[in-house]
């Protein structure tokens, strides 16, 4: 592949994480609708520590452990601000 076929499939899969993130945060503020007629709080420390080792689990040794911990850190981060509208 040369440069523009590479720079073309980073552009792909960015637009496919940003449709994933879309579609999470979709499902959070679903999330955070049922808490509400719950009465459950937002913050739930053992589902992130699920969600963060889910995410390690996947990214097995191909990714930098501290790079999955910031990632995660603020997807949950974000996650909350939208369950909290």
């Amino acid at each position: 592949m040369d440069m523009s076929e590479l720079r073309a499939e980073i552009d792909r899969i960015d637009s496919e994480i940003i449709r994933l993130l879309k579609t999470r945060f979709d499902v959070a503020r679903e999330i955070g609708e049922a808490k509400k007629g719950l009465d459950l709080e937002v913050e739930d420390l053992s589902r992130d520590r699920l969600v963060l080792e889910n995410y390690k689990e996947n990214a097995g040794n191909e990714l930098d452990e501290d790079f999955i911990e910031e990632l995660v850190s603020l997807i949950l981060r974000y996650s909350k601000e939208v369950q909290k509208k």
